[in-house]
């Protein structure tokens, strides 16, 4: 993706946000009667009359990270973010010769360019204005410091400046500063640790004064990178790019490697484009202002990023917005490095990881060295990797290696991404909501988890590798696609009623099941291939719509559907094959109909038809993993009707998350009448009487049958 070139900003706002969503704004889920459909909205502001406010959504609202969400999205860049063309006449040219600096310009007195002074290697600013840079610079420096209220303008082209034990680039004072990167230029900015220096500082600042200038590029005011070049940071100690203030980046390439953080803003970092190349000791983003509702969140519009981050990936203290974007993400060394180990059944388990040093520590620089020439900003763009000085990376220990991460809230509307996280993926510690985007996530821990709630509307989510896969006190899924590999359980919500510590993990916001809280489903598609519980839910349920289809367990001790309070099942499909031992549906007081069928045990990817009277296909499954329970729940079954198990055989049919649909045909020879698949082999048939059924092929264990419900059991 190439960086954004605007070149004459036209005074139009690049950001336009007609109907932009809020987060205080109510999500509203309006179940619309008529064929049996559920439709799921999102409505802003008041409820609609008729709309349903789900419990979880309220929570949503009022959220911890409510204020800066609802400041992330509204958002607005200014035209001097976007401005890459400056006025040469006026403009001061400043040029590097290894340890000299020479200084033109028109506004002279006495032979002297007012404003730019060279102090041996030291290039000071003290008016506000554009100035030039290019060259080289050995173990010197450009500081700014000109009135609070003035802006300065920093055109790098080509220039490279090396420091020891201080920025390359520091604004001591300015109002905002804008650094533009000249398209075709590569610019190099390095700060080394002198023999005397101290290693890296923890990316938190313990113990450091919080006024230290701690970056390769340090700014006390607003800062603002733009262009068309490639800048090249390189902090061997401490971190690549601060601002105490604003950050705004809204084009540009830039490859970053930094013991620290890479690129820090106190109270925002906002990003329109570019493309970026990160390795961090530490954090590769970091907005960290805790001081007020309103500030310390990340905003990205759009870029691409690629990094790898010993610690967090994006970090944000309240908020965390992503509207679209291309991001490839390693965090903690990846998934490989994430050590789980599970509790006693039902509750989570929070495992220590490995004590043999295997997990990349803070300060410990990445294995890859820089890309030779850096991100495309243009194709112009070439630099040796060499030209990027190495330095020390010692620095302290993190437990905490997620791959986007919000203290407060995590809002994704958009974009595609590829995490491969030691720790969790996508966290928060309060609300998660999805509403669009494409994402391939392999965590070592949880794929999304908060501590308060989950809301998916839409996007693609295929998590390949976690302990749990989505897990949070209460989950509401309300449209989109989401597939699940977990070595634990496939979906998890936790939490006592009295907002206690569940599974060692304190602090956790839960909430009463009376109130909702636990797992409601509406809309989309779910799989679930799960070695522990499929849903395990410390709490209740409720499904409205969409299609919940779960493959596992295969251990007796574990259930494809498990629920301490109810499982109440109003419309949607129900698909849970796994083991027999913990065997749990729909309760009773569902409308939806439901058969919970027990045979004898079946070998992964065996087919199981459920066929009507009639020879009309209820279902065809395949489950992908071994099985003798099979719950179905759905909304096709009539009571009364005489239903009939077929398993084996073969089926030509489209196959989506193990559901088959279609002509089922094997070798071009079509099924016969009865909707039967070539080869299959009829077990047994029932009548379905009640809201719950539940039959046994012979010579197979019906299990705990620990979710019959009431409902009525029919051997055979």
């Amino acid at each position: 993706m190439e960086p954004i070139n605007k070149g004459h900003y036209s005074g139009k706002k690049l950001k336009k946000k007609a109907a932009a969503l809020m987060m205080a704004a109510v999500l509203t889920v309006g179940l619309l009667a008529g064929c049996g459909q559920t439709q799921v909205e999102t409505v802003t502001g008041a409820a609609v009359e008729g709309a349903v406010v789900t419990p979880a959504a309220e929570v949503l609202a009022e959220s911890n990270g409510a204020a800066a969400v609802a400041a992330a999205q509204s958002f607005e860049f200014d035209a001097s973010d976007f401005e890459t063309t400056w006025d040469e006449a006026g403009a001061v040219k400043v040029a590097f010769n290894d340890g000299s600096i020479s200084i033109s310009g028109q506004d002279q007195v006495q032979g002297q360019v007012q404003g730019a002074t060279a102090e041996g290697s030291v290039l000071r600013i003290t008016k506000a204005g554009t100035y030039v840079l290019s060259g080289s610079l050995e173990n010197g420096r450009v500081i700014v410091a000109v009135g609070s209220d003035e802006d300065v303008r920093l055109i790098l082209n080509g220039v490279n400046i090396s420091s020891v034990d201080a920025p390359a680039i520091e604004i001591e004072a300015a109002d905002r500063t804008t650094i533009t990167l000249v398209e075709g230029t590569t610019n190099i900015l390095t700060m080394a640790a002198s023999e005397a220096a101290s290693a890296a500082i923890p990316a938190e600042d313990e113990n450091v004064d919080a006024n230290e200038a701690d970056g390769v590029v340090y700014s006390k005011g607003d800062l603002t990178l733009n262009g068309n070049g490639v800048l090249m940071v390189n902090g061997t100690i401490k971190h690549g790019i601060v601002s105490k203030d604003d950050l705004r980046i809204t084009g540009g390439g830039y490859v970053v490697k930094a013991a620290g953080d890479a690129i820090r803003g106190k109270d925002l970092i906002a990003v329109a484009g570019g493309n970026f190349e990160i390795e961090a000791g530490s954090d590769a983003f970091l907005s960290n202002n805790d001081e007020a509702e309103d500030r310390g969140y990340i905003l990205v519009e759009d870029g691409t990023f690629k990094f790898k981050a010993a610690a967090d990936g994006f970090q944000a203290t309240s908020a965390l917005v992503i509207e679209d974007g291309d991001f490839d993400l390693e965090t903690g060394g990846g998934s490989v490095n994430g050590v789980q180990a599970a509790s006693n059944a039902g509750a989570m388990g929070k495992g220590q990881w490995p004590g043999d040093g295997t997990r990349p520590a803070r300060g410990l620089p990445p294995e890859a060295a820089v890309t030779e020439g850096g991100p495309s900003a243009n194709s112009s763009a070439s630099v040796a990797a060499d030209e990027v000085s190495g330095g020390d990376w010692a620095a302290p220990n993190s437990d905490s290696a997620k791959a986007l991460k919000s203290d407060g809230a995590v809002v994704i509307s958009g974009g595609t991404f590829a995490v491969d996280s030691a720790d969790d993926s996508i966290h928060s510690n309060g609300s998660i909501l999805i509403q669009g985007g494409v994402f391939d996530l392999a965590s070592g821990d949880d794929g999304i988890h908060a501590d308060t709630v989950i809301v998916i509307q839409g996007g693609e989510v295929r998590i390949t590798k976690s302990y749990e896969g989505v897990e949070s006190a209460s989950i509401e899924i309300l449209g989109g696609e989401l597939e699940i590999v977990s070595s634990d359980d496939g979906i998890n919500t936790s939490g006592g009623a009295d907002g206690s510590s569940v599974g060692g993990r304190p602090g956790q916001n839960a909430f009463d099941a009376s109130d909702g809280s636990g797992f409601f489903m509406a809309g989309g598609v779910v799989v679930v291939y799960a070695d522990g519980d499929g849903v395990d839910l410390n709490g209740s349920g409720e499904m409205t719509g969409g299609t919940l289809l779960v493959h596992g367990p295969t251990s007796s001790g574990n259930g494809a559907l498990d629920y301490n309070g109810d499982f109440v099942q109003m419309g949607g499909l129900l698909i849970a094959a796994g083991s027999s031992g913990m065997v749990q549906g729909p309760v009773a007081s569902s409308s939806t109909l439901s058969a919970q069928v027990f045979l004898t045990s079946q070998a992964a990817g065996t087919l199981v038809q459920v066929v009507g009277e009639d020879g009309a296909e209820v279902v065809a499954f395949r489950p992908a993993k071994a099985f003798s329970s099979i719950v179905v729940a759905s909304p096709e079954f009539e009571s009364g009707m005489t239903y009939k198990v077929y398993v084996g055989g073969n089926s030509a049919g489209e196959e989506v998350g193990g559901l088959v649909s279609g002509s089922a045909q094997s070798g071009g020879s079509a099924q016969s009448a009865n909707g039967i698949a070539a080869g299959g082999t009829e077990v047994m048939s029932f009548e379905l009487d009640g809201t719950v059924t539940q039959v046994v092929q012979e010579g197979a264990s019906a299990g705990g049958m620990g979710g019959m419900g009431g409902g009525k059991r029919v051997g055979n």
